[in-house]
């Protein structure tokens, strides 16, 4: 009789412990997507900032080192500065919804209104530019397919611009005053396509 009641006592044993996980496993579900949608709805109302630090750019035919500043006043209105490591001036670029201008180190300027396109024909450096001052602040693409760790932070993402699909990583954050109290934003910032790769590394953000 022993065998009969030893396999009861595990089939229960095993039911109870099962209904338990279920029941602790649900809530930080719930909780893991709540959060994922409170730092998006925060990220929205980042608008305006400033960051500094250090930019690598690769791609087949052109390689680019260097420390940048990035100046945002809204959304798709930015100044980006590239200079070498000890400040000398590579180029900036000027970009509004509607047109961009970039200045080469010798102060010549060029115009378009594509900044995508304008910086490819210049330098060869093909980025994102489109929807970077989304990207950079860590906002999702799709919160579908995009992947987050437990405190809702953007770990993973995939951008489609011009027909390119990039992969974009986001492997460190740091807390930011904003509005009164902290948010995480990305600190480390590698983005890949099948031809270019570029990684950030930010020294300083600034919100305004």
């Amino acid at each position: 009789m022993k065998k009969p009641i030893n396999l009861l006592f595990t089939l229960l044993l095993s039911c109870l412990i099962t209904a338990c996980s279920f029941t602790q496993n649900t809530p930080i579900t719930e909780n893991q997507s709540q959060l994922k949608l409170q730092r998006q709805n925060q990220l929205k109302h980042i608008t305006a900032f400033q960051i500094t630090g250090s930019l690598s750019y690769f791609a087949e035919k052109s390689r680019y080192y260097g420390r940048f500043y990035l100046k945002q006043t809204s959304y798709n209105n930015y100044q980006l500065k590239l200079t070498t490591p000890i400040g000398t001036s590579i180029f900036s670029l000027n970009v509004t919804p509607s047109y961009a201008e970039y200045t080469d180190n010798k102060g010549k300027t060029y115009h378009d209104v594509n900044a995508e396109q304008l910086m490819k024909n210049i330098t060869g450096m093909d980025m994102p530019l489109k929807t970077m001052t989304k990207w950079l602040i860590g906002y999702s693409n799709d919160l579908a397919t995009d992947k987050f760790d437990n405190a809702g932070r953007l770990l993973n993402s995939k951008l489609l611009q011009a027909n390119q699909t990039w992969d974009v990583s986001f492997n460190k954050y740091n807390k930011v005053r904003f509005s009164g109290s902290n948010i995480d934003l990305p600190t480390i910032i590698e983005l890949n396509n099948s031809n270019n790769k570029l990684r950030l590394t930010i020294s300083n953000w600034k919100l305004n």
